[in-house]
């Protein structure tokens, strides 16, 4: 519960909880009886309505790492683990455009909700910027969990579609329709059976990232971040952690499970991961 009272930037919060719309400074209320925990627009478009049917100015994550590298497109953004894994933040902004344009031809758009299943790495960064430049929400499927997991994530979430190392990809055989797409070396994307609709209020809530809970307490949720949100918690973390262009990061988490308050906030600050 204190992480995710850390992930809440704004005072106020949408919280969507068993379908119904509260708005209130707990991020933790019915979290331990639900299976959404909404933490909604409490971002920088001041003149959007919370709870209304659209906002008139939408964040978007991919444009914090567009801003960044313009002020600095030869620093290095990433190093690693191999020699030759050397990106600079021109580079990295190249490869998520070019993954982007590839998703849009793929079906891929704002309010799409795909799943991520894929190691901590490079790519992984990539993948997830070049869905949200393309308006998509990031569903993390964690590698490390165990194939019925995997599937259940799906059955119990409402995506489009799964993006995997061809290696791995045929966990979802059973729930993909369609054929694979190559992406980006040894990457596919596929369309998946459709189980669930959204709850109510999700297009409201301009979601960037799926954040699953432990599961230590009763079955995981699935705590959807805005991008509003997000960019709060990382600006106010930021007022006592000042990373900037100076800093590398030495990185060992899981991406899946510690990505949108680090990655983000690293990259977003000019730091080198």
């Amino acid at each position: 519960r204190s992480s995710l009272a850390l992930i809440a930037g704004a005072q106020h919060q949408q919280l969507l909880v068993s379908g119904k719309v509260h708005v209130g400074r707990s991020p933790c209320t019915g979290i331990s009886t639900s299976r959404w925990l909404m933490l909604g627009y409490g971002g920088s478009c001041r003149q959007g309505r919370i709870g209304g049917n659209s906002m008139k100015c939408k964040e978007n994550l991919f444009n914090l790492l567009l801003q960044t590298g313009k002020k600095q497109p030869e620093h290095l953004a990433f190093i690693g683990p191999s020699d030759d894994e050397i990106f600079t933040y021109q580079m990295l902004i190249e490869n998520v455009e070019l993954i982007a344009s590839k998703l849009k031809n793929s079906g891929i758009e704002q309010g799409t909700c795909v799943g991520l299943h894929y190691k901590s790495s490079l790519e992984y960064i990539v993948l997830a910027y070049a869905l949200w430049h393309c308006g998509a929400t990031v569903v993390p499927i964690a590698v490390e969990l165990v194939p019925e997991e995997k599937r259940e994530i799906c059955k119990e979430i409402s995506l489009h579609s799964i993006i995997s190392h061809s290696r791995f990809a045929e966990t979802f055989d059973s729930l993909r329709t369609g054929t694979k797409t190559s992406l980006w070396k040894d990457i596919e994307i596929f369309n998946i059976k459709k189980f669930r609709d959204h709850p109510p209020g999700f297009s409201d809530i301009n979601a960037a990232f799926v954040r699953f809970t432990s599961g230590t307490t009763s079955k995981c949720k699935g705590v959807v971040l805005s991008h509003e949100s997000i960019r709060e918690r990382i600006f106010s973390a930021n007022d006592g952690l000042n990373i900037s262009t100076s800093d590398r990061v030495l990185w060992l988490l899981s991406m899946s499970y510690h990505f949108t308050v680090s990655i983000v906030s690293y990259l977003s600050f000019g730091a080198t991961i």
